[in-house]
């Protein structure tokens, strides 16, 4: 019996030992898988909510988001909401831009910048406006009547003594047309670069020919509103003159519309001494006859028309005139701007 004892001593300790090699074992993985879990990265953090921002616009989802409401006030009471929204949410709100019928903001998020364009639809009275007058006419009166066809209200100018002078006045005035006297004067490089044509304005003449040479053009264009020059370039920088053919022009209550064929012109203020109601030519259309050059001046008369509030352009009866203007007739409304008869320009109060 004792040696039987004697035997199992040995085997208990071996046990022994195992289960501490075990538990030591065990300790080391449990150490060691501890340390990679310290030494892994953290998890990114959720994207930020935005709460304030998704409220007002919706999720934040697209390249840009574009809001529509009722007027420029509305626009301007969303705009500033949108900026409280963007500070609450944290986000700077940067680059404001405002066009005739919208307010551009930037919303700066972490992503990237979110553009936020609010429209409104501005009442057709409010839109900038432009006038479009046809020089020259009165050589064909069927071409003249395809200009008064168009969509828009273009607005007449009758040169004077030609073959349908009086019957393209008295067409354009049946179809409710203001109609102008596209009135002749000298122009520089006369006689050799630039001739006017008969009874034309000269630099020279006594102020009772200038005086008779007005009244004659006005009987040869019946029912005329207005006058514009026909070159002139050198006639319109003299101020005495022009006082001549204005005073003439406040006697009959006519308004005037200075062409600037010249950049040193005086006519506008010469108009405005007397008391006639006066406007200057913003852009000549057609100087290159081409669609594509069409085209790009009429961009530049919309642009004025955007920046300034009025704009007016002048332009001849030429084929390729009439058919951009044609083609171009509903791109004026889509982009904000309003085709309106030139006396719709006129400043309120006469020589303003």
């Amino acid at each position: 019996m004792p040696r039987r004892a004697e035997r199992k001593a040995p085997r208990t300790r071996r046990w022994v030992w195992v289960g501490a090699w075990l538990a030591c074992i065990a300790l080391v993985g449990l150490a060691y898988l501890a340390g990679r879990r310290a030494s892994r990265p953290p998890a990114p953090a959720p994207p930020p909510a935005f709460t304030a921002l998704q409220d007002l616009l919706g999720p934040l989802e697209g390249p840009s988001a574009e809001i529509r409401v009722a007027d420029a006030a509305a626009a301007a009471v969303f705009v500033d909401e949108l900026r409280q929204a963007a500070r609450r949410d944290g986000v700077p709100v940067t680059g404001e831009s405002r066009g005739p019928s919208r307010i551009r903001v930037r919303l700066d998020l972490p992503g990237g910048p979110y553009p936020v364009v609010v429209r409104w639809a501005r009442p057709p009275a409010e839109a900038p406006r432009l006038a479009v007058v046809i020089d020259d006419m009165g050589r064909n009166l069927e071409r003249a009547r395809a200009f008064l066809d168009l969509p828009i209200p273009v607005t007449p100018s009758v040169l004077p003594y030609l073959k349908h002078s009086a019957g393209v006045a008295r067409l354009a005035t049946a179809r409710g047309r203001v109609v102008l006297l596209h009135l002749p004067m000298e122009p520089r490089g006369y006689p050799r670069r630039a001739d006017p044509g008969p009874h034309a304005l000269m630099v020279g003449l006594p102020e009772a020919e200038v005086r008779a040479r007005v009244r004659q053009a006005l009987e040869s264009v019946p029912g005329v509103s207005g006058v514009n020059n026909h070159m002139g370039s050198r006639f319109t920088e003299q101020s005495e003159p022009l006082a001549w053919v204005m005073d003439e022009l406040a006697s009959r209550g006519l308004f005037f519309l200075d062409s600037l064929t010249t950049a040193r012109s005086v006519a506008f203020e010469a108009a405005r001494r007397a008391g006639v109601p006066a406007l200057r030519r913003d852009v000549f259309i057609d100087n290159e006859r081409t669609a594509e050059a069409i085209g790009r001046q009429l961009e530049r008369a919309v642009a004025r028309a955007l920046r300034t509030g009025r704009a007016v352009a002048i332009g001849h009866p030429y084929p390729v005139t009439l058919e951009t203007l044609r083609a171009w007739a509903p791109r004026f409304g889509e982009a904000g701007v309003r085709v309106v008869p030139l006396e719709a320009l006129l400043p309120t109060k006469p020589g303003g």
